[in-house]
């Protein structure tokens, strides 16, 4: 469907106020914002392939009408975007200066294949994530990739100061989403039995801890605590 066609089908159920944009930006798929005098509405592009039932869907979750509805809108529109949204072409970064991350995530991955034996570590991978240069509020060691099995390091951790017990803590902690997603789709991101699986295999779980807490000066920018925000 044509950019103007979806917006213009849009506006047709909204309030006259209602500023529609579509964007490529995944970390939203529709976001609202209401503002004194208009809403602004961005809309992730893949929805230029939407038919009408899952317009209906985007119209409800703008409107917000009703609890149910919307959560019932929420799925359909993310499971949408599961079918229909084409990943980008992507190369590992495995190289390194101070920290083999590689080698610590093949000697983790070793040890975890005899203890979950049903779950298929093989289509997993590791990589240095990109060093931004805009300076932000905070970073994260580390995150998970679902779609993509693909966990990211950031690489304010390729440093000789950063003990590698808290660098494998880092990738304990994303292999654990790994985990927890393989064993049940439905188990939270840092919920109850996420934290059980976890610490059931990260031998120095709560040493990281401390020595997080104890070394935030390491870092140029403000860490996002490894044990409360990680994807």
């Amino acid at each position: 469907m044509e950019k103007e066609r979806f917006i213009n089908r849009l506006k047709e159920f909204l309030p006259y106020n209602c500023n529609i944009n579509v964007v490529n930006r995944k970390s939203r798929l529709v976001s609202v914002k209401k503002k004194m005098f208009s809403t602004e509405v961005n809309i992730h592009s893949v929805f230029l392939k939407s038919d009408d039932s899952i317009i209906s869907d985007i119209i409800e979750f703008i409107l917000n009408r009703s609890k149910d509805r919307v959560r019932e809108s929420k799925k359909r529109i993310s499971d949408f975007f599961e079918k229909n949204y084409t990943l980008k072409s992507f190369a590992l970064r495995t190289s390194y200066i101070h920290r083999d991350i590689n080698s610590m995530f093949n000697e983790i991955i070793a040890e975890l294949k005899s203890i979950y034996k049903e779950v298929n570590f093989d289509k997993l991978n590791i990589t240095w994530g990109k060093n931004s240069k805009q300076r932000r509020v905070s970073i994260r060691f580390g995150s998970y990739d679902k779609k993509r099995y693909l966990i990211r390091i950031h690489p304010t951790l390729d440093n000789p100061d950063v003990p590698e017990y808290f660098i494998k803590s880092v990738i304990y902690h994303e292999i654990a989403h790994f985990i927890s997603y393989s064993i049940s789709d439905k188990n939270s991101p840092h919920g109850k039995a996420f934290y059980l699986i976890l610490k059931q295999f990260d031998p120095d779980f709560q040493k990281s801890r401390t020595w997080e807490k104890s070394n935030k000066m390491i870092f140029s920018i403000l860490a996002t605590p490894l044990f409360g925000f990680f994807n």
